[in-house]
């Protein structure tokens, strides 16, 4: 059973065309285990999900660009004490100031589901491959329904 209260996050998977026709992901560490992760932390006040992802993105990988408005999906992470709600988040500009030890890393999406799966419990593994499948599923980049760019 959950002891604490469920905070409300929000994640940003970061994709770009790479080479070849393949996407890439923005993967992050985590602060306190140095976990691979998406960008993401805490919703603010009267802010969007939407509008809280692009924010986290640019914060924690010093990437810009269009967050979609419509949910991916969400994800409780360890305790439950987490609810992520997950956007979409198209790159459009890299190179801003990002926090310190996030080390930003590009990858593929095979080697993102890699990443993602280290040193997690089987349930959390299994979220985090739903949300980027959910993600990489018949992305192009192209224009789709964005909050304004970041």
């Amino acid at each position: 059973m959950n002891r604490h209260p469920t905070r409300l996050q929000a994640a940003a998977v970061c994709l770009r065309a790479g080479g070849r026709g393949s996407t890439e992901v923005m993967l992050v560490r985590t602060r306190r285990r140095g976990r691979w992760t998406f960008p993401k932390g805490g919703v603010n006040a009267g802010e969007s999900t939407a509008a809280a992802a692009g924010r986290e993105a640019k914060e924690e990988a010093g990437v810009d660009g269009r967050v979609e408005t419509g949910l991916l999906g969400s994800y409780t992470t360890g305790s439950g004490s987490k609810l992520i709600a997950a956007h979409r988040l198209e790159v459009t500009s890299t190179g801003a100031d990002h926090e310190s030890g996030r080390d930003p890393q590009w990858v593929s999406v095979e080697h993102a589901g890699h990443m993602l799966s280290q040193h997690r419990r089987r349930r959390d593994r299994r979220e985090l491959q739903r949300v980027l499948r959910t993600a990489v599923a018949g992305w192009q980049p192209s224009p789709l329904r964005y909050v304004a760019s970041l």
